[in-house]
Order: C-alpha cells, then sequence, then structure tokens
C-alpha cells in the first residue's frame, strides 16, 4: 500500500470518523435506553409501594408461636394490653388450667371475640379508635388482646 497517496488519507479519516458517529450514535441509543429503563424501574417501584400501601395490615407476625409485630407491639402500647391481661389472666386461668399452649391461645382468641368477655365502654371505644386509627378491623385489635393474654396465663399461670 502506497502511504504517500493522499487518498488513503481521506478516506482512513471519512471511516475513521463514520465509526466515530456510529460509536456516538450507539452511545446515546445506550444511553437513552439506560434513561428509560431507570424511569421503568423507578415506576415499578412506586407501584409496589402503593400495592403494600392497599395490602390488609395485620398486628401479628406469622413466626409460631403467634407474636405481634410493630403494628401489633404499637397498639398493645395504646391499649395498654399487658395490664390488662395481667388483670384478666388470673379470671382465666383456671378456666385453661392444664391445657395445651395451643389450646390456650385458642381460648384467648374466643374470649376476647365472643361474649365470654364484657369490656367496659370505655375500652370499647379505645379499641374502635385503635382500629380506626391504623385501618384496621377491631378483629385484628382483639388479637392483640389475645395474644396479650395468652403470654399473661402462660407465663403466670404455667400449669
Amino acid at each position: 500500500m502506497d502511504w504517500s497517496n493522499p487518498l488513503i488519507y481521506i478516506v482512513s479519516g471519512l471511516a475513521a470518523a463514520g465509526a466515530l458517529w456510529k460509536l456516538g450514535n450507539w452511545m446515546g441509543t445506550k444511553d437513552q435506553f439506560a434513561k428509560t429503563v431507570g424511569e421503568a424501574i423507578e415506576e415499578i417501584r412506586q407501584d409496589i409501594k402503593k400495592i403494600f400501601q392497599l395490602l390488609p395490615k395485620d398486628t401479628l407476625s406469622g413466626q409460631s408461636p403467634l407474636r405481634l409485630n410493630d403494628l401489633g407491639e404499637s397498639i398493645s402500647e395504646t391499649l395498654e394490653a399487658k395490664a390488662w391481661a395481667q388483670r384478666t389472666a388470673r379470671e382465666v386461668a383456671s378456666l385453661v388450667k392444664g391445657k395445651h399452649p395451643y389450646e390456650i391461645q385458642e381460648y384467648c382468641m374466643s374470649f376476647v371475640k365472643e361474649e365470654k368477655y364484657n369490656p367496659t365502654a370505655d375500652f370499647i371505644d379505645k379499641i374502635k379508635s385503635c382500629a380506626y386509627e391504623n385501618a384496621l378491623s377491631i378483629d385484628k385489635v382483639q388479637n392483640v388482646l389475645a395474644i396479650e393474654l395468652r403470654d399473661a396465663i402462660l407465663q403466670n399461670f404455667p400449669d
């Protein structure tokens, strides 16, 4: 090849310019693609957050045995459920004496949800307020009372 011919430099320069233009075009397309993907991912994140907000809240964790989650603990504090459970456990302990912890838990659930327990009007209002302020059903708030009662019975009346 004869490098003294200026046509070689012109053709080489045009080829290099074309390659640079293609590279720039590809980089722009890649950057635009990355931007579009980033925007789509952010939109998906926002949608997932909205979905989680619409899911029903719970006061219990799915661990075994059932335990209060952070929301349940907060409701327990608001209702002063531990103190309530300590007082109520004295009444209920004799009814569940000798039963398996699961049976005690089931009894406590039915105790607070059925007509076995007659809370004061003030306590009923407190339960309703907790349910309303936390966008929960009364049943979910009663679960907090039942778990606190179960724990008080198991702790204070082990047999």
